[in-house]
């Protein structure tokens, strides 16, 4: 293990991690990742972003126990920062960087609540993003929900509904709220390679869908 590594993973409330480089205290960015995997199996995931990050603090809760939208609360509650990116654990293909570029929107424009970076796949071509009609000709593109893969917003004192299990939903409802505060863009300008490898696990996907549609309203499909 390389020694930023080392440094990353000294847990503040295990299994809560917060890195900031000292260089880096009191930087108006913070970075979220929710994650269901052991911090073993994120060592080149937080090599990249290390790396790749200005004016940074990493936030991490790794708890397979909890749910996806548990482990988003975790993070969103131990934020100080006055800009949130959340991201998440298979993000991969990141620019020098590029956190500054994403939070650019939110910052600058007061009409934008939540900006996604362009997700893509390995191949380079766009992947999915729920409702996006992978309009790469201009610098934004302006949709009404994307997942929260990796995106951009001002902190909030709004949380994820923790009534979802697993995965799945939980950011749809989070996008029907961030609506009502602004305008939901993709920056086309912020590249990132998405695995999306939590697609396959459909353990509660019956469960979600169902308190969705009652909770929040009915919606073809789920998030991407």
């Amino acid at each position: 293990m390389s020694d930023v590594m080392e440094k990353a993973t000294i847990p503040c409330v295990d299994p809560l991690v917060i890195y900031a480089p000292k260089s880096t205290w009191g930087a108006k960015t913070d970075i979220l990742v929710p994650t269901c995997k052991r911090r073993a199996q994120l060592g080149s995931f937080f090599e990249e972003v290390i790396r790749m990050s200005l004016s940074f603090r990493l936030i991490v809760s790794a708890e397979p126990a909890l749910s996806a939208a548990q482990n988003r609360n975790r993070c969103l509650d131990a934020s100080l920062a006055e800009y949130v990116i959340m991201m998440d654990d298979d993000i991969s293909g990141l620019s020098p960087n590029w956190n500054i570029e994403l939070i650019r929107q939110v910052e600058a424009n007061s009409t934008v609540a939540l900006v996604s970076a362009r997700l893509l796949r390995g191949d380079g071509t766009p992947g999915p993003m729920m409702s996006s009609k992978k309009d790469l000709s201009g610098p934004l593109e302006e949709v009404p929900k994307v997942p929260t893969a990796c995106v951009a917003f001002r902190r909030t004192d709004y949380r994820f509904d923790e009534n979802f299990k697993g995965s799945g939903f939980e950011d749809d409802a989070f996008c029907l709220h961030m609506a009502t505060q602004g305008r939901i863009v993709i920056d086309n300008r912020v590249r990132v390679v998405h695995a999306n490898e939590m697609k396959h696990q459909q353990e509660h996907w019956a469960h979600n869908q169902a308190y969705f549609d009652h909770r929040y309203g009915s919606k073809k499909g789920g998030t991407t």
